[in-house]
């Protein structure tokens, strides 16, 4: 029996559910629109940019699987960061991984050597930030293909 790995623990994926890399491309509803090349005044685009619902956990582990049991108690800009939005103190290296190795999550080679991470393996404190707004469809768009661009727990 397979065993059942979270994604961010799998370090063969690196993208779920998501359309392949592509040139930028516009939805117009005539071939003048689509000539200035100005994606974001299309009637047929709309930006979900704003203020969303937020919430942070310590962990993937603490979000509910039901994402509608969740209380929010607070609010993030999208696109943003919600770390530099003050929500949490923001993580970040580019020399060495920004946790302690212990546990699981680390490798002791012995001999006085450093102890070093052990990827895929990360810190159970792993704070995560979940995301919600409420948006409807304009009227006019009913009987169009729609395309929407969403990432949900994976699906």
């Amino acid at each position: 029996m397979p065993v059942s790995v979270k994604p961010w623990l799998d370090p063969t994926i690196d993208a779920l559910n998501r359309e392949d890399a592509h040139a930028p491309w516009g939805a117009y509803e005539t071939l003048e629109q689509a000539v200035t090349l100005d994606r974001d005044a299309s009637p047929r685009v709309m930006s979900l940019d704003g203020t969303w619902r937020f919430r942070l956990y310590p962990s993937p582990d603490h979000v509910p699987d039901d994402l509608r049991d969740i209380s929010y108690d607070s609010s993030a800009t999208v696109p943003g960061n919600f770390e530099l939005e003050g929500h949490l103190k923001p993580i970040y290296t580019n020399v060495v991984y920004p946790w302690r190795y212990e546990g699981r999550q680390a490798i002791d080679p012995g001999g006085g050597a450093p102890i070093v991470p052990n990827p895929p393996e990360i810190p159970r404190d792993n704070p995560t930030g979940v995301m919600q707004r409420t948006f409807f469809v304009p009227s006019g768009a009913a009987g169009l293909c729609a395309y929407l661009d969403f990432w949900r727990r994976g699906r």
